[in-house]
């Protein structure tokens, strides 16, 4: 009886030892990492917040590269979520794509196994004259009793150095595709070229439809006349990007020679183009074009240049003729005032 006795005790010391320790250790558990990376925010954005391309940096697909995942929703839209499965490092769980700002992007992520537990976590950018300060933050509550694990494990020097090791990936990531999208980046003399296009201003969720219709106005009308030709690719001239309300003012063209004063389409209007460029060649699909903008911004502010008034891209392959995006290539001009 007395052994029952002194295991009664040591049972109640047990309890009583672990409701202190409960209220003793904390329940907010916070880790910031952060890394300076040479590549312009848009490409740095970009791998962030399309979960198959988190998948090139992430340090947990290091650890079980034969994990199972798979999506639910659009990736990089807002609701989007990742889900995976792995061994016993990596575990089970979904993240969530809630928030995508200029600045920030947040994801929380929902653990299944090990245990169950959610956590916020987020990215921030903060630009420099030549770089970009991001930092990869974490933050969760522990419940009671689990909240004990962090008396006796440095939960914050674990994660932290996954978190730092991501960076150092995500760096040369970023730094790859932007040296890869930026070389060549050069002063060219256009010589003279003469255009038929049509200029218009719109939403720009209608660029698509309105690129569709219009190069293939043009194209039939080059097609049944023998006085004038093409003798370049698709072009779009744009002379406004206004993302505060949603519109662009751009011109679909077709660069043409010939007999042009035979030239009559109506709605449409001839256009010359010369003088000196910026010129950046993008290679890949439209999607992710932006990045290349992004990256001629930065060396436009580097050298502290005035934005010129007119962009051109000049669409070097048709998407119809190869088998993947990835070997589309678009020439970027921007054109000297």
């Amino acid at each position: 009886m007395k052994v029952l006795k002194y295991i009664g005790i040591g049972l109640i010391v047990l309890v009583f030892v672990t409701v202190i320790l409960t209220f003793a250790a904390p329940t907010d558990f916070n880790v910031e990492r952060s890394i300076s990376i040479n590549a312009p925010k848009s490409i740095i954005k970009e791998q962030v917040m399309y979960f198959e391309k988190t998948k090139a940096f992430s340090p947990w697909h290091v650890m079980d590269p034969d994990m199972k995942d798979w999506m639910e929703g659009e990736d990089g839209t807002i609701g989007a979520k990742y889900y995976w499965d792995g061994n016993d490092e990596v575990g089970e769980g979904y993240q969530e794509l809630i928030s995508v700002q200029e600045n920030r992007i947040e994801i929380d992520v929902t653990f299944l196994r090990p245990f169950e537990s959610v956590a916020h976590t987020y990215f921030t950018f903060d630009e420099n004259d030549n770089s970009v300060d991001v930092v990869w933050g974490f933050h969760s509550k522990f419940p009671r009793p689990f909240n004990i694990m962090g008396l006796f494990f440095n939960m914050e020097d674990a994660i932290g150095q996954d978190y730092e090791k991501g960076l150092i990936s995500l760096k040369e990531l970023a730094e790859g595709i932007a040296a890869k999208q930026g070389s060549g980046i050069e002063l060219v003399e256009l010589s003279e070229r003469h255009y038929l296009g049509f200029r218009k201003r719109m939403p720009m969720d209608e660029m698509e439809a309105f690129f569709g219709e219009h190069y293939a106005n043009l194209f039939a009308y080059i097609n049944n006349v023998d006085f004038v030709e093409s003798n370049g690719r698709a072009t779009a001239l744009y002379y406004d990007w206004d993302e505060e309300n949603n519109e662009v003012e751009v011109t679909a063209a077709l660069p043409i020679t010939g007999n042009l004063d035979q030239v009559s389409l109506e709605g449409y209007e001839q256009l010359t183009l010369s003088g000196k460029a910026y010129k950046a060649v993008h290679r890949g699909s439209y999607e992710t074009i932006e990045e290349t903008h992004g990256m001629i911004h930065s060396f436009y502010g580097k050298h502290n240049l005035p934005l010129p008034d007119l962009v051109v891209e000049e669409y070097v392959n048709n998407p119809n003729d190869v088998s993947s995006s990835e070997e589309l290539v678009t020439n970027i001009f921007y054109v000297e005032k």
